[in-house]
């Protein structure tokens, strides 16, 4: 049963009537109804937050909200050697930034943690014990070396590895001499003969044959736990009710169903995700593109048009072509049974196109202060670093800070902007052009007689349409009239 108690002898003496008192919790509280939705992330701190994660805490994040439940985050550190430091603050920023903040997890304990997993071994290694006293598992003394050849002449017959249990049926008195010996050791999960099957919420009914699966390593010769192993217990006790996680992990199903079935404890609902493909349909690798989550962040990427984008990587709900979605329509929209089985590609054009939506959106506020904010420190970082006169730039820097006058320049400039950095090809609204060459005296004419037809018309009156004809009415050719006026304005000729 979920609710079931076990105590634990752990080296922190709170930590165990923090778990049993939450055990108690769970079972006098859910005894007679369903229990609250509770998911997670359980991301390795081995370096930036990338799309793929995005997408996973983001599904999570919807299905949780749609169902009044709870959002975890937890940290599977066990792997010490692919470490990377400064990443587990790196997830937490990212999450924070795109606007899915777990409920519970690092600096925001609840009953469940602790949420590190390297600050868990010891309630590992005490259910480890459980598994052996129960002969769900068996002490491992292979070396590393023979693991090896092992694995070479598995690969030259059979092409898949399968360890071949010769220690499985040691005496008591052969592990304990062992043991004495202090002889470096692995723990293994015994798997019993048959297949698993299960439900998956979006592939529907798998079975594996057991044949086919190994006995998996639980503890590795350093007292760490494997992912396996971790990742069941730590799902048991933080009450996980669904485990929604990408479709790479679904091979570990039958290892991970059949420790639940060695513990005695009733398994989440599993639904695995598509994998996100590259636009050649390949899978889409971290080295393949710039697709972390800091990185898209620096480069003027919207959180809002970020979770617009990653939300459609595998799911599209029905509204007739409708796209622009904010994170609380997202929510009341959101049904893991409609996530497709196939893969998606990752398109940069898409996401783009997700951007340029959303900052029109935000353009076409009034006053569009959101928008104003995210473009003033661009435009006053770039004006700096290019006006060295104090006095000139502390006139461009007063006309930054005029909300007013940036209202204006946005409603203009927000047509051709893909990202907030763009906001840079308008640096003329707020100084001189740097001309590469002097205006010729044709263009200076042009200049002076376009002055003359447009002053004299109010600003409020001078309308795209009023201004074009005033301007064609010069009698010039259009190309030699616009040219002339564009490189006058922007120094630009394009």
């Amino acid at each position: 049963m979920r609710g079931s108690m076990i105590w634990l002898p752990l080296a922190r003496g709170q930590r165990r009537l923090s778990l049993c008192l939450s055990f108690l919790r769970f079972h006098s509280g859910h005894e007679h109804g369903e229990p609250t939705v509770r998911v997670r992330i359980a991301p390795s701190p081995t370096g930036e937050m990338h799309l793929g994660g995005l997408r996973t805490a983001l599904y999570n994040y919807l299905f949780a909200k749609k169902n009044n439940g709870q959002f975890l985050l937890r940290i599977e550190d066990t792997d010490r050697k692919r470490e990377v430091p400064g990443s587990i603050d790196s997830i937490i920023t990212s999450l924070n930034w795109a606007h899915i903040p777990y409920d519970e997890g690092p600096g925001k304990e609840g009953d469940c943690g602790p949420y590190i997993q390297s600050e868990r071994i010891d309630i590992y290694k005490a259910h480890t014990e459980k598994l052996i006293e129960n002969n769900h598992a068996y002490h491992c003394f292979c070396t590393e070396e023979r693991i090896t050849e092992l694995r070479k002449q598995y690969v030259k017959s059979r092409g898949v590895f399968m360890y071949d249990r010769a220690c499985l049926n040691l005496t008591p008195k052969q592990i304990q001499e062992n043991l004495d010996a202090k002889i470096p050791h692995t723990i293994r999960l015994k798997i019993r003969p048959g297949s698993t099957s299960f439900n998956d919420i979006i592939r529907g009914d798998v079975t594996f044959n057991h044949n086919f699966i190994d006995d998996q390593i639980l503890l590795k010769t350093d007292g760490f736990p494997t992912y396996h192993l971790a990742s069941v217990v730590d799902d048991h006790l933080m009450r996980i009710t669904h485990v929604i996680r990408g479709e790479e992990w679904l091979s570990s199903i039958p290892k991970h169903l059949s420790l639940y079935e060695a513990f005695g404890w009733e398994p989440p609902r599993f639904a695995h995700l598509p994998l996100l493909l590259s636009p050649n349909k390949s899978k889409l690798s971290k080295r393949q593109a710039d697709i972390s989550i800091s990185s898209l962040r620096e480069k003027g990427f919207l959180p809002e048009a970020l979770i617009n984008f990653v939300t459609f990587l595998g799911w599209t709900p029905n509204l007739d072509g409708k796209e622009l979605l904010f994170l609380d329509q997202l929510i009341d929209l959101f049904s893991l049974e409609e996530v497709h089985k196939g893969g998606a590609a990752v398109m940069n054009e898409k996401l783009l196109w997700f951007n340029s939506i959303h900052i029109k959106h935000l353009a076409a506020q009034n006053p569009p202060t959101k928008l104003v904010e995210l473009v003033q420190p661009v435009l006053s970082k770039k004006l700096t670093e290019e006006i060295s006169d104090q006095t000139e730039l502390a006139k461009a820097e007063a006309l930054v800070q005029d909300e007013a006058y940036m209202a204006k320049v946005l409603s203009l400039a927000q047509e051709r902007m893909e990202l907030i950095p763009d906001i840079l090809e308008v640096l003329y609204f707020f100084r001189d052009p740097p001309l590469t060459r002097p205006l010729s005296e044709a263009e200076k004419e042009i200049l002076r007689k376009a002055l003359a037809s447009l002053e004299p018309i109010p600003a409020e009156s001078l309308t795209e349409a009023k201004t074009e004809e005033l301007l064609i009415a010069l009698k010039y050719p259009k190309k030699t009239l616009y040219e002339a006026l564009r490189y006058s304005v922007t120094g630009s000729n394009v």
